[in-house]
This record gives structure tokens, C-alpha cells and sequence, in this order.
């Protein structure tokens, strides 16, 4: 089981987030542009990665292409 997960440079956590995680329930509250929802789409890249269909496919069903993702990150450092 996760008990933590800690998200950098993906969406809207630029900066080292850590997001400590209960063995029970876990509820994500915030106000809007929080990053509730992109913390949830790494939660799914992770699940890709360990034991789904593969990477490739939430790329390509969520957010079109692995390219446009990179071009969105490479905008924000700049």
C-alpha cells in the first residue's frame, strides 16, 4: 500500500510535494487550481505504470499525446 506519494514538476506541483496517505480512507479537499485532479491523473500514471495497460494509452486518452504533455511542462520552466 502507498503511504505517501510526493509529486515534483508535474502540473501543478512545480515545486516537491509530499501527500501522506491513510490506510483507510483518503479524502482530497482544496479550493479550485489546487491540484486535486492532477494529484488523482499521477495516482493513474503510477497505477499505468505498476499494473494497467500502459502509459502510452492515458497519454493518448487523457491529454492527446506524451508530446503535447511535454510541451506544456517545458513552457512552465520557462
Amino acid at each position: 500500500m502507498l503511504k505517501s506519494i510526493t509529486l515534483e514538476n508535474f502540473f501543478s506541483f512545480a515545486e516537491p510535494t509530499k501527500i501522506e496517505l491513510n490506510e483507510d480512507i483518503n479524502v482530497l479537499v482544496g479550493i479550485n487550481a489546487s491540484g486535486k485532479s492532477n494529484f488523482l491523473k499521477a495516482l493513474e500514471l503510477l497505477y499505468e505504470a505498476v499494473a494497467g495497460v500502459g502509459l502510452s494509452k492515458v497519454f493518448l486518452t487523457n491529454w492527446g499525446d506524451l508530446i503535447v504533455l511535454l510541451i506544456i511542462h517545458k513552457k512552465r520552466l520557462h
